[in-house]
């Protein structure tokens, strides 16, 4: 799995933003969102790069609950928000989190931290 990651975290690097170049391969790349983005079109929120697995998860902010989560092709992902590409460096175990799709991604090793970041700037 490391290896496909480093691959994929290459590949990402290499790609312009709104672009998909030099991502072909990635369709067969699955990370996990859940029905709220894939189905309603919620925006995608919140960005985690995890630690144990370099699994990538794309989601709106809100309770995630098991039986809603998908694994989707990375490139659905970007097919809905071409913006992802600024979190090609996230490092593992990272998040970034965003109040709406028009503002600037904020990152952090702990959600927590990102969370009370963004309730104290309100």
């Amino acid at each position: 799995m490391a290896a496909v990651c480093g691959r994929f975290n290459s590949l990402w690097e290499s790609g312009a933003e709104g672009s998909v170049s030099g991502f072909e391969y990635l369709e067969r790349v699955l990370v996990y969102t859940t029905v709220h983005v894939l189905n309603a079109y919620l925006p995608i929120l919140v960005v985690s790069h995890d630690e144990e697995d370099g699994m990538w998860q794309f989601h709106w902010g809100g309770p995630i609950v098991l039986n809603e989560v998908r694994k989707v092709p990375f490139s659905k992902i970007l097919e809905m928000d071409r913006t992802i590409t600024r979190l090609a460096d996230l490092p593992l175990g990272w998040w970034a989190r965003r109040n709406s799709p028009t503002e600037q991604w904020e990152r952090s090793p702990s959600l927590q931290k990102l969370v009370a970041v963004s309730r104290n700037s309100a």
